[in-house]
């Protein structure tokens, strides 16, 4: 009889030990939001105050953007954007570097873009 008691006491200790575990899991993954879809990132470009386009960052690309001034060279690879060239004179927007987290942005200035992600 004292063995049934035991190892009944056990059971329980082991399926409270387990119902704790899954529980701190469950509200860790729901709280971090582990376990809600990801959304891609994307970044907008704008030319002279338009929306000139809105580009994944999941996808690599890289284009010339004709401006009043010049132009620049933008680039997507490995989820991050940059201006890698520009006309404009202090290079600001080339000496951003690469973005990638939400509300980061690159300005040039003088060619009137700005990237941001979104």
């Amino acid at each position: 009889m004292k063995m049934n008691r035991q190892k009944k006491n056990t059971l329980l200790l082991l399926a409270a030990v387990l119902l704790i575990s899954a529980l701190s899991w469950t509200v860790y993954g729901f709280g971090t939001g582990a376990f809600q879809k990801k959304e891609t990132k994307t970044v907008e470009v704008q030319v002279d105050g338009s929306r000139y386009g809105r580009y994944p960052l999941d996808q690599d690309t890289e284009f010339e953007i004709k401006c009043i001034n010049g132009h620049v060279h933008f680039i997507i690879k490995d989820g991050k954007a940059a201006i890698t060239e520009s006309t404009c004179p202090d290079k600001v927007c080339v000496h951003t570097g690469w973005i990638s987290q939400s509300g980061e942005l690159i300005v040039c200035l003088p060619n009137q873009v700005v990237v941001t992600v979104l």
